[in-house]
């Protein structure tokens, strides 16, 4: 039988203490990771391509009346346009579906722009107004 090295626990029904050394050690790995990470995670995530600005503030006020229209309309098939500064695109009601107790969109957005990824997006009626719910 191999006995447990000191201070490891290992057999003993105590554990080994992480120390603030380990803490900073666990929390620089992963800022590093992070850090190293951030691009690939950004070009999954954003869904308004590779510009560095994303969405003009006219585009996103656009495409927000577009968002607030399709869940007033609260119909699946439903299909509001949007369109400014040389950009547009279309939300389209999926479905219709409770959760939590709340009722929910499923909306999906879909852009005239080819470097423009389309994504489908959650919305509940909260206490709060419309909100994206995952």
């Amino acid at each position: 039988m191999i006995a447990a090295r000191p201070g490891t626990g290992t057999g003993t029904g105590t554990r080994r203490r992480s120390g603030p050394r380990s803490l900073l050690l666990s929390a620089a790995a992963g800022l590093l990771a992070l850090g190293l990470l951030a691009p690939a995670l950004q070009a999954q995530v954003n869904p308004f391509g590779t510009s560095p600005g994303g969405m003009t503030e006219a585009q996103s006020k656009a495409m927000g009346k577009a968002i607030e229209a399709a869940l007033a309309a609260d119909k699946p098939g439903v299909t509001e346009t949007w369109s400014a500064d040389g950009s547009g695109g279309t939300v389209t009601v999926e479905k219709l579906f409770q959760k939590n107790g709340l009722s929910c969109v499923l909306l999906s957005h879909a852009f005239n722009d080819e470097d423009r990824i389309p994504y489908k997006l959650p919305f509940c009626d909260t206490d709060k107004g419309w909100k994206v719910y995952f």
